[in-house]
């Protein structure tokens, strides 16, 4: 038989062995036939060939390409030049699908330790290209921009903020920028002699409402907007944005 009537009849391409589900069969019989065995197409990647320029090579989409790697024990790559990420769990290495069951079964990814209630395939695809978030931490606190995060790791701005903010503990009530205290409710403001505004909490991510738009304003605007929020604090959000709106003029 054929590769495809093999996967009609099997469930798996005999070629790559990977599963594939009949209303599949005839387009990965097709792009299996024309592209080396996933061993094949691992040592290129190993040797340093890119995702896309394999892509190119063998005219092939850069999604068949990497779930062709997959196969071979490649977990994850970065856009452009990819970057190899294991995720160990008990000695073993581990794919999006299976960080997806870890998650569904506990609630908690295995890799970064974040609780993970909805969007599990959402965070096994965003965790898997990230670094962890203690080290994003690290990176943005050496000056790096969120916008420039996201764009190094080929993740999207929201996806890189959640990242870098994933594992605020109540102890951690402060904005990472201007120093702002923060507080979830009025009660705990209450307590510390300072009047609760609903706007800043940690909905915002850990950051006050005005820094966490901050974000793509020039490092001497940034600076600015800093002093603004420190003489702006615990003030409702159409302060801080109404000063950068003024010193910026947007």
């Amino acid at each position: 038989m054929g590769i495809y009537q093999t996967i009609q009849a099997t469930g798996q391409c005999p070629r790559c062995q990977r599963p594939v589900q009949p209303a599949g069969a005839r387009r990965h019989a097709d792009s299996c036939t024309h592209l080396p065995l996933p061993a094949t197409l691992w040592q290129a990647f190993e040797n340093g060939r890119s995702i896309q320029s394999l892509a190119e090579e063998y005219n092939a989409s850069w999604q068949t390409i990497r779930e062709r790697l997959e196969l071979a024990g490649v977990l994850a790559a970065m856009p452009g030049r990819p970057l190899r990420r294991r995720v160990a769990r008990d000695g073993a290495e581990m794919s999006e699908s299976a960080m997806c069951d870890a998650i569904r079964a506990t609630n908690v990814c295995p890799r970064c330790r974040c609780q993970v209630n909805s969007n599990i395939a959402k965070h096994a695809h965003m965790c898997l290209r990230l670094p962890l978030p203690d080290a994003l931490r690290q990176e943005h606190a050496e000056g790096a921009t969120i916008s420039a995060i996201a764009i190094k790791y080929g993740v999207s701005y929201s996806s890189a903020r959640n990242r870098i903010h994933s594992r605020l503990t109540p102890a951690d009530k402060s904005c990472p920028i201007c120093t702002i205290r923060i507080f979830a409710d009025a009660a705990a403001a209450q307590q510390a002699g300072v009047r609760f505004v609903p706007h800043i909490n940690m909905d915002m991510g850990g950051y006050c409402p005005g820094c966490a738009g901050a974000d793509h304003l020039s490092r001497e605007a940034y600076a600015r907007f800093i002093e603004d929020a420190r003489e702006l604090a615990y003030q409702p959000m159409r302060q801080p944005m109404l000063a950068r709106q003024q010193r910026t003029g947007t």
